[in-house]
């Protein structure tokens, strides 16, 4: 039974992957079409790249939501 659940990741791992499916605001420019990942840092969007619901660096839930 452990080899199941240590097949699925350490408890460190999943707690990590819990966090990143929590929305979160990505970090937005106002001068710009840009905007990072607030985990990571990867831009999650520019001008030859549309919104997207997660960061294709660390799997982060974004939040695109405006004004709350």
């Amino acid at each position: 039974v452990c080899a199941e659940y240590e097949a699925i990741g350490t408890l460190e791992e999943v707690k990590q992957a819990v966090e990143r499916m929590k929305p979160k605001k990505p970090i937005t420019y106002d001068i710009s079409n840009i905007a990072d990942c607030p985990k990571c840092g990867a831009m999650v969007r520019g001008i030859f790249k549309p919104f997207g619901d997660w960061c294709s660096k660390c799997g982060q839930y974004l939040d695109w939501t405006e004004g709350e």
